[in-house]
């Protein structure tokens, strides 16, 4: 109950209602409190939890990291431990010995699984890796992933965490026609030891210096005869030192001579537009381009020869010919036969054969 002084203007309270606000203020004040408390647990409960997902990933991916680099050290070891053709053989990896089984996907495939375990820091980590060979198309491609786990593969836990790598390779094409890398080259006959055919695979794609002091590279190769077209049998021909998977041949022809002068001269790879005088009358006396010529192949050493696809070239004019085609395997030989060219000689400044 509450009575009013009019006297002095002033309300008084009684004792019932103080004890009622100071219940309901602390009330207030106790839930604000509360309320904080609770809000700075749970920022710090999900800054726990991110950091722990953080380091869970970051085991994880050293995991796979490790598979990766088991297999890729593995797989290059003289001793190849990945066979295309199995079976599987036993190997160690980071002190443990690693027994991989062997699988046949499909034709000229395969692959091998295996796990690394006692991984991280903490011991308790794995990865699962799979070593994948194909030889469908030479040459041969190893496609390697590895699934990395911060717990043991077979765990449940709900704070497993998993990162996966791939690693593939292939073999860098390789230009197999080049003298350094095995190649032997021969032909229908040689102008002079100035114009011999090895000269056409030294890597002299430029042709310079053209008919003598070639020295590693330079020059080519030219026949010793002047005849009327068509040619009838002048032919530069690349032995393999073993045969060969490739998808292109590359014909660098010489360049025009205006005035007898090779200071113009390129290097045709540079400037695949570059073209010669093809346009009759012939012999032109400055040009030396092959105008009719077929690009072949043999996979027996000699005859019988083949015309790779898009290698029956007539009416040309460019100084680089380069012909791809669907990789072809097995080949032992390649040759050009030249039919017309705008000189009364056959010339070639550099022949190529390139791996896929």
């Amino acid at each position: 109950m509450s009575y009013k002084n009019t006297k002095r203007n002033k309300v008084y309270l009684n004792s019932k209602d103080e004890e009622g606000f100071v219940l309901l203020f602390a009330v207030v004040l106790t839930g604000l409190i509360l309320t904080m408390t609770m809000g700075i647990a749970n920022l710090t409960l999900k800054e726990l939890v991110f950091s722990t997902s953080v380091r869970d990933g970051s085991d994880a991916f050293f995991a796979a990291d490790a598979g990766i680099e088991c297999a890729t050290f593995q797989d290059k070891l003289g001793n190849d431990k990945f066979p295309r053709i199995g079976p599987a053989v036993s190997f160690s990896c980071f002190g443990s010995t690693i027994n991989p089984t062997y699988t046949v996907p499909g034709v000229n495939t395969g692959q091998y699984d295996f796990t690394l375990t006692g991984l991280n820091s903490n011991a308790l980590g794995c990865a699962k890796v799979t070593v994948f060979k194909d030889n469908n198309i030479p040459p041969e491609r190893v496609v390697i992933t590895s699934r990395g786990y911060n717990v043991d593969c077979a765990s449940v836990s709900k704070n497993k965490s998993e990162r996966r790598l791939q690693f593939s390779s292939s073999p860098p094409i390789i230009n197999v026609a080049l003298a350094s890398n095995g190649g032997v080259a021969s032909a229908s006959s040689e102008y002079n030891s100035n114009y011999a055919s090895a000269h056409a695979i030294n890597d002299g794609r430029m042709g310079l210096p053209w008919g003598g002091g070639c020295g590693s590279v330079g020059c080519g190769w030219t026949d010793s005869t002047s005849e009327a077209f068509p040619f009838a049998n002048d032919w530069l021909q690349v032995k393999f030192n073993n045969p060969k998977t490739i998808n292109r041949i590359d014909v660098f022809s010489v360049q025009d001579t205006p005035g007898g002068s090779f200071a113009g001269w390129v290097d045709p790879t540079s400037n695949p537009s570059l073209t010669f005088n093809n346009t009759p009358p012939y012999p032109n006396a400055s040009s030396h381009g092959l105008i009719d010529f077929q690009v072949q192949y043999s996979t027996t050493g000699g005859a019988p020869w083949t015309t790779v696809p898009g290698g029956n070239i007539s009416n040309n004019n460019l100084i680089f010919k380069s012909i791809s085609f669907a990789a072809i395997s097995n080949v032992t030989d390649i040759r050009v036969l030249v039919t017309k060219s705008a000189d009364t000689y056959s010339g070639i400044v550099e022949l190529s054969a390139w791996t896929p």
